[in-house]
């Protein structure tokens, strides 16, 4: 049956819960696309094929369809976890690792909705949203501490290796493409593989890894730039970090440094161009690192470990400039874009080179290399929602953690 409402739109009577369903499938398209801030809400009620009176009549708010987004995605994510809990600890684990990758093949769009648009939400509503996402959390970390209180595993810091893990899975939606190469399952093998066994064929190799070792210095934004242009990227960077770019205007920027509008645009051109220089600041940055750690003359192990170190001591420094790089990437216009891609692959490049190169000296296992490198980015980039530099850890710490985890896995060794 059809159903007239004001404005012409013939409309279908369908189920309550079927039109909520509907509104949040095509919120979903839009703030993939766009993000949160540049979409509205006759946009949303356009692309669901109702008006917005009717969409008002089921979210109170464009607010309150983030929410639910969000409270569906875990609602799935938690039905699929809570269905893991049995066998033995290794059973339970590869259960948790193949349905987590499954989700996030499944729900891809919703994800990057989930981590890219919370900053969206009112605090209560994301002090909520974290005590569930607490519990997803919780559920992983107790398969893990069964393993140790069993013997199976050996994981000397639950917590961390509980967050990178679900780092390295949640990032799956970054760079997964369901027409690539790897089917979900080919990539969940891959992955329970590399967290049980380790990347090392002899844990030997790890355990000689020196990371006191002098690494070469991580440079303050005063140190790459001078100002007034760093302390003018350094509020852009807080800014849009904290309310996104679409959320953050010239207006705001401006009145936060103290400059008129014309002096704004003064130093830094359009919103776009700062935004720009911000990826920039962490592609060159990065790669000046790993390129001077690649040509140091040391076994592939140790270079490895001081990259993973060196890159969680970058996620200390440049922590607000790097969550802009992961959230707001799509608001790049094509040009810039393009050039930040080229230079976050050659990042990805020196990672995956020494990667294969352990394998050419089988000192790594024969995993396929470029999926190793994204599951180690995956792992180091997932510290900006969690390190706190006041936190229990020095960055330092957490990388040699994660070195370790790579390296050996959770299975104890005999």
């Amino acid at each position: 049956m059809l159903n007239m409402e004001s404005g012409g739109v013939r409309q279908e009577r369908i189920a309550p819960e079927r039109r909520r369903a509907t509104i949040l499938d095509a919120a979903v398209d839009l703030f993939e696309e766009r993000g949160f801030n540049a979409t509205t809400t006759a946009e949303i009620a356009c692309a669901a094929g109702i008006t917005k009176r009717t969409l008002y009549r089921y979210m109170g708010s464009k607010e309150q369809i983030l929410f639910e987004i969000h409270e569906r995605f875990l609602d799935r994510a938690l039905a699929e976890a809570l269905t893991t809990r049995s066998g033995s600890s290794v059973e339970q684990f590869a259960a948790v690792v193949r349905r987590h990758v499954n989700v996030v093949a499944r729900y891809q769009k919703e994800i990057r909705v989930t981590f890219e648009e919370m900053k969206h939400l009112s605090s209560q509503r994301r002090d909520k949203l974290v005590q569930r996402r607490d519990e997803y959390e919780s559920i992983v970390r107790e398969v893990l501490e069964s393993g140790v209180r069993h013997r199976s595993f050996d994981v000397p810091d639950v917590v961390v290796a509980t967050k990178a893990i679900l780092g390295a899975l949640n990032d799956m939606y970054r760079w997964y493409r369901p027409a690539q190469e790897f089917e979900p399952d080919e990539i969940a093998d891959l992955i329970i593989r590399l967290f049980s066994e380790g990347l090392t064929t002899d844990r030997s190799l790890s355990d000689e890894c020196d990371v006191a070792v002098r690494l070469p210095d991580v440079r303050a934004l005063e140190e790459i730039v001078s100002e007034p242009m760093a302390g003018i990227m350094r509020a852009v960077t807080d800014l849009f970090s904290r309310k996104g770019y679409h959320g953050t205007t010239t207006r705001e920027l401006a009145e936060k440094l103290n400059l008129t509008k014309g002096a704004l645009y003064y130093h830094i051109g359009h919103k776009g161009d700062v935004l720009f220089r911000t990826h920039q600041l962490v592609t060159e940055e990065g790669i000046r690192i790993l390129s001077q750690l690649s040509n140091e003359d040391l076994p592939t192990p140790h270079v490895l470990t001081r990259m993973i170190v060196s890159h969680a001591r970058v996620m200390h420094v440049h922590r607000a400039a790097i969550a802009v790089f992961l959230d707001e990437m799509r608001h790049l216009s094509p040009d810039y874009m393009s050039r930040i891609v080229e230079r976050r692959d050659a990042y990805t490049a020196l990672l995956e080179g020494i990667i294969a190169q352990g394998q050419r000296l089988e000192e790594f296992r024969p995993l396929d290399p470029h999926l190793v490198t994204l599951v180690l980015l995956g792992m180091l980039n997932s510290m900006y929602r969690w390190y706190r530099p006041d936190g229990p850890l020095p960055a330092e710490q957490i990388g040699a953690i994660m070195t370790r985890l790579l390296f050996c896995g959770v299975l104890r060794r005999t």
